[in-house]
């Protein structure tokens, strides 16, 4: 399958949950063996082919010479690949929307899948038109796409992805026809997070930014209600409110026993959360609860705080050994009855967001539009 994915921003190693979603279907369409054309801005220097061939660090790509030649609008100079993945740049100028038409039509894809915003979709939906390809739109922003060019360009695709019901309820609301918003779920590498050697025997573990919606300050407050109990919490994260949560655990008395460390490489924090106990979700703001699902998948034991703008309890209901609250106090008393479930270091219950398992689902969603599109 020949699938075309348009992202101004996306690179090799992209930052950014969004990006970062986008990009491990990128990785895991092309080690199926699936033909894969990113069209960007370039990332990689363009002004001398020594340096447009993958040279630069990080990019173990080849000049146009390869396999198969740039499509139109994307000069030898301007591509690069990494591994198999075809990267096209498109420049940063108003020309971008005809350049974008001109790359996708010129790669002929079988799909073409673009982040959600409104130029960039507008322009992939004219390519798609003319290459005969269905168009999938990628949204996973937990804010309403109420303006007007936000729901155009939700309007056009053949189909929309959402992270989460809490997404998907959102963008159809402000749509008039809902029934190709769809609910595809990041995912993560189940078979690595239980192979990375579990580290520490910390009583509970959080990560989030630490910025005014982490929700910190409520798992702090639960925790002084526990002060006079043995335990020990890692909390991971950077933000701009990092220092007066520090020092709003010294105010609490629990400082000795809360343990900042950061925001380490994705294995450190994984390794914290084979070895602990529970993992607590309190963020407010949450399209996907990425972190909390690998702590899941790591064996922690889940308590989550409702939040009206997260969608993370969504990964817990109708299971057992997890805990939805409401507030600080609900919180402590989950701490305390999370005592009485047995430690774990492995979980096989969330094996349905492992990469390959919703890798499955975006190639089925692929197909059924191929069929509609007549060439499946």
């Amino acid at each position: 399958m020949r699938v075309a994915v348009v992202a101004r921003e996306l690179n090799a190693t992209p930052e950014g949950r969004a990006r970062r979603r986008l990009a491990t279907l990128v990785d895991s369409l092309a080690s199926r063996g699936h033909s894969v054309a990113v069209v960007c801005h370039p990332w990689w220097a363009v002004d001398g082919e020594s340096e447009a061939d993958g040279s630069e660090p990080g990019a173990s790509g080849q000049s146009a010479s390869d396999d198969e030649s740039p499509p139109e609008g994307a000069s030898p100079a301007r591509r690069v690949t990494v591994d198999g993945v075809r990267y096209f740049g498109v420049p940063r100028k108003r020309r971008w929307p005809f350049s974008l038409i001109r790359s996708l039509v010129g790669f002929d894809p079988d799909v073409i899948h673009t982040t959600a915003r409104p130029a960039q979709t507008v322009a992939a939906s004219v390519a798609g038109s003319l290459a005969r390809s269905p168009l999938v739109v990628e949204y996973a922003s937990p804010s309403a796409p109420t303006s007007r060019s936000d729901r155009l360009g939700l309007s056009e695709p053949a189909a929309v992805v959402t992270p989460s019901e809490l997404v998907q309820t959102r963008v159809r609301e402000q749509l008039r026809s809902d029934d190709h918003v769809r609910i595809l779920p990041t995912s993560v590498d189940v078979d690595r997070i239980h192979a990375i050697d579990p580290v520490g025997e910390d009583d509970a573990v959080f990560a989030a930014p630490l910025d005014g919606s982490s929700g910190l300050d409520d798992l702090l407050l639960a925790l002084a209600e526990l002060r006079d109990r043995d335990f020990s919490v890692s909390v991971f994260g950077e933000g701009s409110r990092r220092a007066a949560l520090e020092v709003q655990t010294r105010d609490l008395r629990i400082d000795g026993r809360v343990t900042f460390r950061g925001w380490p490489d994705a294995e450190d924090r994984i390794a914290r959360y084979r070895g602990a106990h529970t993992f607590v979700q309190a963020a407010r703001i949450e399209p996907f609860a990425e972190e909390l699902l690998r702590a899941l998948v790591a064996g922690c034991v889940g308590i989550v705080e409702y939040q009206a703008d997260s969608s993370a309890h969504e990964l817990i209901v109708h299971r057992d050994r997890h805990f939805r609250v409401t507030d600080p106090e609900e919180i402590a008393d989950a701490l305390l009855a999370a005592g009485d479930i047995d430690r774990q270091t492995a979980s096989t219950e969330f094996d349905e967001y492992d990469h390959e398992t919703v890798l499955e689902r975006y190639l089925d969603l692929y197909r059924e539009l191929g069929r509609r599109f007549g060439w499946l």
